[in-house]
């Protein structure tokens, strides 16, 4: 007889949890994440650039930091190459490591 209690003392409290969540209003959480700098994008680029053809993590970091470096060599939105060596030296990710990434996300989509 206890273990019906028990049973149903958890379905009734678990009852009551779901209602008091539909009716109190969710609001959903706003995170504010900060800006990667410069040197960050380098040392996350070191680490995972070598890593990139063994581990599909590393190729997917690769590849955002490459929409990254891309988004921030625009001027007045418009992508600008003389801007892209700019970044490139801020971040300190060679121009040759950045154009294979490149290349290899654009063979991997086709």
């Amino acid at each position: 007889m206890t273990n019906f209690l028990q049973i149903r003392a958890i379905g009734l409290a678990r009852r009551y949890i779901s209602l008091r969540l539909l009716k109190d209003p969710v609001t959903p959480c706003r995170i504010k994440m900060d800006r990667l700098d410069d040197e960050d994008i380098g040392v996350i680029w070191a680490r995972h650039y070598p890593k990139r053809t063994e581990r599909e993590s590393s190729m997917s970091l690769c590849v955002t930091l490459t929409m990254i470096i891309k988004q921030r060599a625009k001027s007045a939105d418009q992508y600008d190459p003389a801007k892209l060596d700019q970044v490139l030296a801020l971040a300190h990710v060679p121009r040759e490591q950045f154009e294979t990434v490149e290349n290899e996300s654009a063979a991997q989509r086709t």
